[in-house]
């Protein structure tokens, strides 16, 4: 049996009802309200943030890239 999303939203509600830790709480809280104020996280980065992913997918595509674990090598050798 494949559960729906209301009833998840239903056990969650149970949950939450039960909850007796108030940090916890408060987390649920700012996520929930994240969620819903916010939408798309991408719709809160700046001009800035855009600008730099898409010069990073540019060099991407044009196959400007390094191998993740050369990455690290070159940076232990830089920052021992």
């Amino acid at each position: 049996m494949q559960t729906t999303i209301a009833d998840r939203k239903l056990n969650a509600i149970k949950l939450l009802a039960k909850l007796e830790d108030e940090d916890l709480l408060v987390i649920i809280e700012q996520l929930l309200q994240q969620a819903h104020t916010h939408g798309d996280w991408a719709q809160d980065l700046t001009e800035n943030e855009k600008s730099a992913i898409a010069e990073g997918l540019d060099d991407l595509n044009a196959g400007r890239a390094i191998d993740y674990d050369d990455f690290k090598a070159s940076m232990k050798k830089r920052f021992p």
